[in-house]
């Protein structure tokens, strides 16, 4: 039996022989931008690039910044950019093109690639990921009965959808708005309601959007990543620079405690292992709240405090669950590309209702990087309480960075699950920070083989 892989690019070839003429003046580009300031810069240095590439007189694309033109929360999801583009570009645009801040096209081959296909018919196109197992973070959907596993597109090696399509999927929104409440991997989601239970759409996957950068001897990439854009900025930054707060309680500290102790530990400087109960053997600072079995709301406020009378030596305050698993000297050259001068979030991002006028938060299992100012608006301007204390602590800070008109920094570096949660080509080519979780897992191996520098899947060469 023909894989489904070769069988979709074989039907897609059959199907699209014939090529559609395409102008670059026909291309809609949506940079997926974040506000922050070293992400803005990467975002213009796409766009000039993609300008150089145009003669002084020849069409050029429209070319968007996500930040800019969908600043409310849920631009990211990508569903709030259908209406615009349909209305502002009904006229003119063909294809519309998604892409990274972090990678580079090559428009020739991007309009080559796209004429392919007719414009007029609805087309999903980019690099497919397909889960292998069943995974948490897509609901375990495709795993169960009736259900069939979907294509996805790899967000990184961009992806392309007809004009039609997005129109279509305009109208769609309007009649049947998304009520979904959490949103956790965009790529997935957009691919799931796409292909609306086999009634819609399925992305078709090309060599052509690439997931890793390409050579002299196979450049046949029309759009790629460029992943060492997303940690070398300068040197890492001295240990001394961050302070790591580990949030624990007593059942933990034996098990959990000594494999962080055995694996990313010894490459940071200043760890701090919070508790509710004193243990020596760690030793644990006491953080005087009640541990609660879920949310966590009092005892990660009650840790910021206590970080907060610590850290005005640190310009970075990295607060992580006890089992989440780093690799330290990646993170430290990552943070070389920020200012912790200005209020800044890293993580991993997750939505709720950000649909329906919500907010964006970081998931507290992957971890979560502040900057010593981010921490002191945080702690000192009285606007963070919890509504309980188990109110979850990742969605309260998530509530709170919003209340203050602050937007988070997403890094799909860092993980809420562990790597067999992931497709394989998710991971492939990027250097991991985190990783969630020790069930079902060797945590020790995990560390050893994604996150060690050197390691066999760690990727630090690039």
């Amino acid at each position: 039996m023909m894989p489904q892989f070769v069988l979709l690019l074989v039907v897609g070839f059959i199907l699209n022989c014939s090529s559609e003429k395409i102008e670059a003046d026909q291309l809609v580009i949506v940079v997926l931008s974040q506000a922050n300031v070293y992400h803005q810069r990467q975002a213009k240095e796409l766009r000039d690039d993609v300008y150089r590439q145009c003669g002084k007189d020849e069409p050029r694309p429209s070319i968007l910044f996500l930040h800019e033109e969908w600043h409310g929360v849920g631009g990211w999801t990508i569903f709030p950019t259908f209406e615009k583009i349909s209305i502002d570009f009904e006229a003119k645009a063909k294809w519309v093109i998604y892409v990274d801040e972090f990678a580079r096209l090559d428009l020739k081959k991007l309009v080559e690639t796209l004429s392919l296909y007719d414009s007029s018919q609805e087309h999903f196109v980019g690099h497919a990921l397909q889960d292998n197992s069943p995974t948490v973070i897509h609901h375990y959907h495709g795993f169960t009965e009736g259900q069939k596993k979907i294509l996805y597109p790899l967000f990184a090696a961009g992806f392309a959808m007809s004009s039609t399509l997005v129109a279509s999927s305009s109208v769609r929104l309007r009649q049947a708005p998304i009520q979904q409440n959490f949103h956790i991997d965009a790529q997935h989601e957009l691919a799931k309601w796409l292909w609306n239970d086999g009634k819609g759409v399925t992305l078709t996957s090309t060599e052509q959007f690439c997931s890793k950068e390409p050579n002299e001897e196979n450049h046949h990439c029309a759009i790629w990543p460029v992943w060492s854009k997303r940690y070398n900025c300068q040197a890492p930054l001295d240990p001394d620079n961050v302070l790591f707060a580990v949030k624990s309680t007593k059942k933990f500290h034996n098990d959990r405690l000594s494999i962080i102790k055995r694996t990313w530990a010894d490459d940071a400087k200043h760890v701090i292992y919070f508790s509710e109960t004193a243990d020596e053997s760690v030793p644990t600072r006491v953080l005087d709240v009640n541990n609660t079995e879920t949310g966590h709301c009092v005892k990660m406020m009650s840790l910021l405090e206590a970080v907060h009378d610590d850290s005005t030596a640190y310009p970075w305050v990295a607060v992580v669950d006890d089992d989440t698993l780093l690799s330290v000297p990646r993170l430290l050259r990552l943070l070389s590309c920020y200012d912790p001068n200005e209020p800044v979030a890293i993580g991993e991002r997750y939505g709720f209702s950000v649909l329906q006028h919500g907010y964006t938060y970081l998931t507290g299992g992957a971890g979560m990087v502040l900057s010593n100012t981010l921490l002191k608006i945080i702690v000192d301007g009285g606007r963070c309480s919890c509504y309980a204390e188990n109110s979850p602590d990742d969605m309260h800070l998530g509530v709170c960075f919003h209340r203050i008109g602050m937007s988070v920094v997403h890094s799909p570096l860092f993980h809420q699950a562990r790597p067999v949660d992931y497709a394989g080509d998710y991971l492939a080519h990027q250097r991991s920070i985190s990783f969630h979780k020790f069930y079902d897992v060797d945590p020790l191996q995990v560390y050893q083989d994604w996150l060690r520098v050197g390691g066999p899947m760690g990727h630090d060469e690039l």
